[in-house]
């Protein structure tokens, strides 16, 4: 009964807070409820009930008329939405999760080019080889890397209808989502917490290695320390891009059945998409910086933590802002 009741806000969401329209919504309620009840006495199992009474009451505009709303239903532009099939919903899934390995590693990868032209520096300064293999290294993965953004990017375009709020998902297809998204929970805690202990872990390396070195007086294992130090990291991210695009588009899809959004919280979350799609980028390019300028490896860290606070906080502030 939860669902259908949520389903009923979601129709009503768009119409003025008037009494005609409250009428209204409490008269749909009630017939809602009765049809509910009484599919249930014949035999139908609460899945069943809550589809058919749906299906049978779930279009306000062919029910406005009856319900004394039709000029509310005219004149606020009401629509009915594109019910999304379970087979396409599936599809979706399949396509998202995909396309989530394939940032996941394409990310990982650029990181790791940097871990590679490390090594190979390392190398040509002990062995004598050429500077110009490191560049040929990092530009190599970069290009492979972006390759493959740029190809999962294009490949997914045929989805963009998902995420407007055009559509919704029919009974079967948000009961599947839900399902699936209660199935991911461990999963996506196991690769949160593998994610959290590679980042944190990252420099526990480097800064053995280091001591070694320095204990040694033989500074040539720095470089491998970074190196290392940047695979980690690279494998922890892996691990975070792949449970966030998949949460992501589960959350995504049960959101579709929001039919229409306030503008103004939708305002807000733009401003703070667009803020944080910098963010990120930016700390990353400060981090390398100032690493590859001082070397400090087991110091430099400290700039994610510290990032991630101040993320939180930027949050805080366009939603204060609202």
């Amino acid at each position: 009964m939860e669902t259908i009741k949520s389903y009923l806000e979601n129709m009503f969401l768009n119409l003025p807070k008037t009494r005609e329209v409250y009428m209204a919504k409490m008269e749909l309620a009630q017939m809602m409820e009765d049809k509910y009840n009484e599919l249930l006495a014949e035999g139908k199992t609460d899945n069943e009930a809550v589809g058919i009474v749906i299906s049978e009451f779930g279009n306000l505009s062919e029910l406005a008329e009856s319900l004394g709303i039709h000029n509310y239903v005219k004149n606020n532009n009401y629509a009915e939405v594109e019910a999304l099939p379970l087979d396409m919903v599936k599809k979706y899934i399949s396509e998202k999760i995909k396309s989530s390995i394939h940032i996941a590693v394409a990310v990982m990868l650029l990181i790791m080019s940097l871990a590679a032209v490390v090594v190979v520096d390392s190398l040509a300064w002990i062995n004598g080889a050429s500077d110009m293999l490191g560049g040929l290294v990092f530009f190599g993965g970069v290009a492979i890397a972006v390759g493959m953004i740029v190809y999962d990017s294009i490949r997914m375009g045929k989805w963009k209808m998902f995420g407007k709020g055009t559509k919704r998902l029919d009974f079967a297809a948000e009961s599947y989502v839900k399902e699936q998204m209660e199935n991911f929970r461990a999963t996506y805690a196991l690769y949160i917490t593998l994610g959290v202990v590679l980042c944190i872990t990252s420099v526990v390396p480097a800064m053995i290695m280091g001591e070694i070195s320095w204990r040694m007086n033989d500074f040539s294992m720095d470089d491998i320390a970074g190196a290392l130090f940047l695979v980690m990291v690279a494998v922890g991210v892996m691990f975070f891009i792949l449970g966030g695009m998949r949460k992501g588009c589960y959350e995504g899809l049960l959101q579709e059945n929001q039919v229409v959004m306030n503008k103004e919280k939708e305002h807000q979350k733009e401003l703070e998409k667009n803020i944080l799609s910098v963010y990120w980028p930016t700390v990353t390019c400060i981090y390398l910086i100032w690493s590859f300028l001082t070397m400090d490896w087991y110091i430099t860290w400290v700039i994610w933590p510290i990032a991630a606070v101040v993320e939180q906080i930027i949050k805080l502030i366009c939603r204060e802002k609202k």
